[in-house]
């Protein structure tokens, strides 16, 4: 049945290069959501089950429309790459220690330094997506910047030695397929 409306949309679609073009970048963002699910699937008794209770995923939507204004208000007042990187830092010094004086606990130099190593990759990161965005646009530089759960999923995995049975592995490893497949149908758009 899902193969047959697969066929039937794409047949709608595919008069047009718009229409492919609009049907592939659907299926893509379709492939990578159903992907990054199917990576959080644990094992547990006889069933699988989430790992991850209902408030989280609010909480992951409502940090996702922060993200996509992030990443939309850039384009809107057409600034690119490089020439973003100070305001951003300004903005993040500014929020850190306005966190960090509400806070009333002691501050760590251990977690400092882990803190600093995650910041420093994530702006590695997010300089390359800004790039990206000049060149590929917002909507295909920001889907294949989200291959990232491949990384963490897979480090996660092993950086914290989390044993894994194997429906859990073809779970995670049938999410990273599709991630892979949908981040590569996005890629060809452009």
């Amino acid at each position: 049945m899902t193969g047959s409306s697969i066929a039937l949309i794409h047949s709608a679609f595919s008069n047009s290069p718009l229409g492919k073009s609009i049907f592939c970048g659907i299926l893509a963002v379709i492939l990578i959501l159903i992907g990054v699910v199917m990576t959080g699937f644990q094992k547990r008794g006889n069933h699988i089950a989430e790992s991850v209770s209902i408030h989280v995923y609010g909480t992951v939507i409502l940090s996702s429309f922060f993200l996509t204004l992030y990443v939309v208000t850039n384009q809107l007042f057409h600034v690119t790459g490089f020439s973003i990187i100070l305001p951003q830092a300004i903005g993040m010094l500014t929020c850190a220690i306005g966190i960090n004086l509400k806070g009333k606990s002691t501050i760590s130099s251990k977690n400092v330094a882990f803190n600093m190593m995650t910041g420093l990759s994530w702006s590695i990161a997010n300089i390359g997506m800004f790039l990206a965005t000049a060149v590929l646009g917002v909507a295909t530089s920001f889907s294949i910047s989200q291959a990232c759960v491949i990384v963490a999923t897979i480090g996660g995995i092993l950086i914290f030695k989390q044993k894994k049975k194997l429906l859990e592995w073809g779970f995670i490893l049938s999410g990273i397929v599709l991630i892979m497949i949908g981040v590569v149908l996005l890629s060809m758009l452009k």
